[in-house]
């Protein structure tokens, strides 16, 4: 059967796909210049490899295969991350964005231990006092638990993201833009991509945050460069 695909640009870098009787719309984030108002092409089309792949493999090789594109497109990412995304705050506005790792914890476990409940008091402690007006993290113990003194503090519900949100990240970054341009947001992240690829995202260069107690602070104005500070946190209390 030959298969036929109409492609439609409807405005901005919106983009409608029309094959057999269906309509498969795209659009990229505000941070790529887009409206966010669907999936990205190239989200779709990581959804649908992903899609093809669970119906026809079972369950643990599927999860393998998708832990291994995930490693690869991290890799992918990282090599490509030097150059800086051409990100701004809404006109009149300027955002600053505060990128950390969560705290420590023991081996696997999704619980802090000792040290990492200690520096999340310290993050609260230095980072309360600066206007916070949202707090960001992955639906994960650890990461939560890190702003969670921070959060109660201030009395400010933390917005949860998916567990998994390295390809959510356009999404994520978009959110913040759109909804809390001009104030100071949280976000607390991981090391296995969703992280270094937010931050690349926001217009950071090199590398983000890694290490327990980092902390960068990136500045996007409306127009210009993102200007990037990091800090460490966790110190005024003996941690390394």
């Amino acid at each position: 059967m030959e298969l036929k695909y109409n492609i439609n640009f409807t405005g901005n870098k919106k983009v409608d796909a029309h094959f057999r009787g269906f309509t498969l719309k795209s659009d990229q984030s505000v941070a790529d210049g887009g409206d966010n108002t669907a999936p990205s092409s190239f989200e779709l089309f990581l959804a649908s490899i992903g899609m093809k792949y669970k119906s026809e493999v079972g369950p643990m090789r599927f999860m393998f295969r998708l832990f291994t594109w995930f490693i690869a497109i991290s890799l992918i990412g990282t090599l490509v991350g030097c150059a800086a995304v051409d990100v701004h705050s809404k006109p009149g506005t300027t955002t600053t964005v505060i990128l950390l790792r969560h705290a420590e914890r023991d081996g696997n476990s999704d619980d802090l231990n000792t040290q990492g409940l200690k520096r999340a008091k310290a993050l609260a402690d230095l980072v309360s006092p600066i206007g916070v007006t949202a707090i960001y993290s992955p639906d994960v113990p650890r990461n939560l638990n890190t702003v969670q003194p921070l959060a109660n503090r201030l009395g400010i519900e933390i917005t949860r993201t998916p567990e998994v949100s390295f390809f959510l990240a356009n999404s994520i970054v978009s959110e913040i833009l759109d909804k809390h341009a001009g104030g100071v947001v949280v976000y607390v992240g991981n090391v296995s991509g969703n992280l270094q690829r937010i931050y690349r995202l926001f217009g950071g260069t090199g590398t983000g945050p890694i290490g327990y107690g980092d902390l960068h602070i990136l500045t996007i104005p409306d127009a210009g460069p993102v200007t990037v500070v990091k800090k460490a946190y966790g110190k005024d209390v003996g941690m390394k």
